[in-house]
Order: C-alpha cells, then structure tokens, then sequence
C-alpha cells in the first residue's frame, strides 16, 4: 500500500470522517472510501461539516477529483498540493478560516466554480487570472480591499459575488474588463458608494445591492441595458436617477425598505417588467406612467404613505397580485375595478 494512502487513511480516521456513503435524503455522497480501487478513482469528495484544521498533503494525490467539498470546517491552509487537482471543476471551501490562497490554485485550469467566501482572506492571489474556465466565484464575507488585475483575463466569468469585504469601490473598478460577467452581488456593505464605474459592466443582467446602507445611484445605471433583474432593497435609497428608466429589459426591480418618497415617470419605459416589490418606503403618490407596465403581475405597495392610486392602472391587464395594506387608501379606484384577477389588500 502507497505510503501516502496510509497517511491519508490515518488522517481520515483521527477527524472521525466517514467511509464514503450515499445520503438519500440529501441526494450526495459524503465520506472518504477505505477502499484503495474507488480512493484511486474518486471524482467527489464532500467532508465538510467535519471540525478539520487542516487538509494533508496527500489530497493532492486524488487526481481523478472533479469536485471538492471542504466548508465549514476550520482550516486554516490550504496546502500547495491542492494546485495538483487539475481534473477538479467544482471547489468549495467556505465558511473556513483561510487567509490566504496559494498560488498554485492557478493550476486549476479546468475549474468552473469556486466558493471561497466567509473566510479570513486578505487579498486573491494573481495567478487566479488563469482560470480561463471559471465561471461564477464567491468572495464575500472577507477581508478583501482590491482584485487583482489578472482577474480580467477571466474570460468566462459570469457570476461574481462580493458583499462583506473591506474595499468594494476597489473591487468594483477592476471589475470592469470583464465582458461576460452577468450577475453581481453585493451584500453587507455599511456606507456604500456606487462610483460610476458601475457603468461600464455592460453585459451585466443582475444586479444586486442590498442592505447596504446606499443612498444614492449613480446616473451611469442606466448604461446597463442588459439589466433583466435589479434589486437595490434594504437601503438609505431616496430617488432614483432618470436614467432607470433606459434599463428596458428588465423583469424584476426590487426596491423595498429604502425611503423612496416618489418614482420618476421615466419608470414607465420599463415596459418589461414582471415583478416590482415597493413594499417599506415612503411613496405618497405612484406615476401614471406606471400604467405602461402592461406587463407587470406582481406589485407589493405595503407600508408607504399612498392616500390613492393612479387611474391609469387600470391598463395594467396582468396584474394578479396588488399590496396595498398600511396605506392610507380606502378603496380602489374605479377604474382599477375591472382588474378582476386582482387579489386585492386594503389597508
């Protein structure tokens, strides 16, 4: 027997970690084989959840592994042999107590997903900027200040998520060579200022920032015309600019819990739109532009200061769900009467 698989094994049994087996009800198998034939063959290894301190060097040995699972564990190094893993597409090592990523993990060139977040990590390393296959990564809750540059080699990357870190203005200006980055996350981040930059995603089609205490959006949003989906809820937002209303593709604008005291009528170009949760704010008045919403389903109003709603609603032949509880509105107006799929609460 391989002196290596002997170390490994030991290393198994002193972490109490379990011989592979299939969980039914979670529909994953989780474990490590004592089994030398399927070690040798493995193409998964989930041991998350498991106490660890710390990953042997021998996992670099498993080269067949497409996936790694290690999170919420309490590892704090990862050893360089990780960077052996060259088969490996999935990597998982969240809610740990890394500060650092080695280098080597630009080895990894097949990897297509990578979550690294709830960490102690100052900084990424440059050699992730030749991961040419990666597409979504996970770095928030970090310590993070700045990307580097080598992240805009990342050609294939779609999905980026960043909230909880120290610095994301930095974050977000070395973001912005990225040409296939459709999905942004930002989330946790006290006093964010959104820096025109924003502007420049261009091929962005979600876009979230929440609970992070904003309280302005810069002009340069409405550069994102390929917005489909934009959730700014659980902010200090009191306006938006006029441009909103260039993002034309959207389907799904979420705006709740900011201190909105009024929507601009450039709103009604969103002609898309699907779903609008406004619930939390100050509205005293709607737009009658907001009639042009033709295909809206869905909007949530509760918790404003509306005292009515605008006649021009009446157009909006879609709408089968309409909030208006802890408002100051009696009654619908009449002409929204004829909204009969509407399921309607009145405050």
């Amino acid at each position: 027997m391989e002196t290596w698989i002997i170390n490994l094994w030991k290393w198994v049994d002193e972490n109490n970690i379990p011989d592979l087996e299939f969980n039914e009800t979670k529909n994953y198998k989780r474990g490590l084989p004592r089994d030398r034939e399927k070690l040798l063959g493995l193409t998964s290894l989930n041991i998350a959840g498991n106490n660890l301190t710390f990953l042997p060097k021998e996992i670099g040995n498993l080269t067949n592994l497409r996936e790694l699972y290690i999170g919420k564990n309490k590892i704090k190094k990862l050893p360089k042999e990780i960077g052996q893993l060259t088969q490996l597409k999935v990597f998982s090592c969240a809610f740990n107590r890394l500060n650092k990523i080695p280098k080597n993990i630009g080895n990894l060139t097949k990897i297509t997903h990578i979550r690294i977040q709830s960490n102690k990590l100052k900084t990424l390393p440059k050699s992730i900027g030749k991961l040419k296959n990666l597409e979504s990564i996970y770095f928030c809750d970090n310590r993070i200040e700045k990307l580097p540059k080598s992240m805009k080699n990342l050609s294939s990357l779609t999905m980026i998520s960043a909230g909880h870190n120290k610095n994301i203005g930095k974050i977000l200006k070395n973001l912005k060579g990225l040409p296939k980055l459709f999905t942004l996350e930002i989330h946790g981040i006290k006093d964010l200022k959104l820096s025109k930059n924003i502007g420049k995603l261009k091929n962005l089609k979600e876009f979230t920032v929440t609970n992070s205490l904003l309280e302005e959006l810069p002009k340069e949003i409405g550069n994102l015309k390929r917005l489909e989906i934009l959730d700014l809820s659980e902010n200090h937002l009191s306006s938006l600019p006029k441009e909103i209303g260039n993002l034309t593709s959207l389907t799904i604008l979420q705006l709740y819990d900011n201190n909105f005291t009024s929507l601009p009528p450039e709103i009604g170009n969103l002609t898309n739109l699907t779903i609008s949760h406004l619930f939390g704010n100050k509205l005293t008045a709607l737009p009658k532009e907001i009639g042009n919403l033709t295909k809206l389903h869905r909007l949530h109003l509760s918790r404003n200061k509306l005292t009515s709603l605008p006649k021009e609603m009446q157009k909006l032949s879609c709408l089968s769900y309409l909030n208006i509880l802890n408002n100051k509105i009696v009654s619908l107006p009449l002409e929204l009467k004829n909204l009969t799929e509407i399921k309607e609460f009145l405050s």
